[in-house]
């Protein structure tokens, strides 16, 4: 991921990694020390790159992205992002959301 000229993600991504993250915490998988840790790193890198807002042409865009193949709604929110930012290279952990940004069009990365 270095390689890129411009780093980007969906306003909805920082809820999302927090939600999970608090969850690990409270399933006592992540110890409150190292959830600070993460949160300070987080909230650091977000600062560096450029947060995509959620608007209509993105909502706009999700539905189309759902209609083309099988995704759940916060996905196709974070694949439109992408799609209406006209992203070089989209990365995933998720096998599904891989799989629907190919079919609409990007150039997804899947992670390991």
């Amino acid at each position: 991921m270095t390689d890129a000229d411009e780093l980007a993600l969906s306003s909805i991504c920082l809820p999302e990694s927090f939600a999970t993250l608090n969850r690990l915490r409270r399933d006592k998988k992540l110890t409150k020390q190292d959830y600070e840790v993460l949160k300070a790193d987080i909230l650091e890198f977000v600062q560096q790159i450029q947060v995509l807002e959620l608007d209509y042409p993105v909502i706009k865009r999700s539905i189309e992205v759902s209609e083309k193949a099988p995704v759940k709604g916060m996905d196709s929110i974070h694949l439109a992002t992408a799609i209406n930012w006209e992203s070089d290279q989209f990365y995933t952990a998720d096998k599904q959301q891989a799989s629907a940004g190919k079919s609409n069009g990007l150039k997804v990365k899947l992670i390991k």
